[in-house]
């Protein structure tokens, strides 16, 4: 199988991963390269795919507003279609903007306004179901995930509806199409290896488009 490269955040903003989900990547025959949005680095050149988790990024908000060559480099990757996942932290700095006493402009994927709020937010496990075609593969692809933030968004998506397990309470979350995932939850590829596959598969065809052009 062909090995791909994936361009994964990692910085005292961006460090907050499931050390079993980067594992289970390398297993599956992907290689992690970190790239530091906070020094500003791009993303690399041979990059198949982009993982930016969650962390802190609250904390360095003027600075990654400052840092156009790690901004810039994410959104050509994205206009090209690169799959990238984005959970809790990378997901805010996806948004337009993020406010958190003062307000700092992101990158801009995503029209979204996000903002600092005064309790956690529809903390804790959740059971995950694909509402379209995804990153993922069919609709209704089951995945388990986390929610743990004090942020909130101008629009959670609607990607999956969200269901708590012993609750019962649901909510939809999640920005999700065929190349990429971004929104509050963090994902547990364990919980599903086939989705986490998927995801892969992804990266290899963007891989041989890109080999192409």
């Amino acid at each position: 199988e062909e090995s791909v490269k994936i361009a994964c955040a990692g910085d005292n903003a961006f460090n907050f991963y499931y050390e079993d989900n980067l594992e289970l990547l390398n297993k599956m025959g992907a290689e992690i390269k970190f790239f530091s949005p906070l020094s500003d680095e791009k993303i690399p050149d041979d990059s198949d795919g982009i993982l930016i988790g969650g962390g802190y990024p609250e904390l360095f908000g003027q600075i990654l507003s400052k840092n156009q060559n790690s901004i810039e480099s994410i959104i050509s990757a994205a206009e090209n279609q690169i799959p990238i996942i984005a959970e809790c932290g990378g997901y805010m700095y996806l948004c337009k903007s993020m406010y958190n006493g003062e307000k700092y402009k992101m990158t801009g994927l995503f029209d979204i306004d996000t903002w600092k709020t005064d309790k956690l937010n529809r903390f804790g496990y959740i059971t995950m179901t694909s509402e379209k075609d995804s990153i993922f593969g069919r609709k209704g692809t089951v995945i388990n995930g986390h929610e743990f933030h004090y942020f909130d968004s101008s629009d959670n998506g609607h990607g999956f509806l969200a269901v708590k397990p012993v609750s019962e309470k649901s909510w939809y979350c999640g920005h999700l199409n065929e190349n990429i995932y971004a929104g509050f939850p963090h994902l547990y590829f364990y919980s599903n290896i086939e989705a986490t596959y998927c995801f892969l598969k992804k990266c290899l065809e963007y891989k041989r488009r890109r080999n192409v052009i």
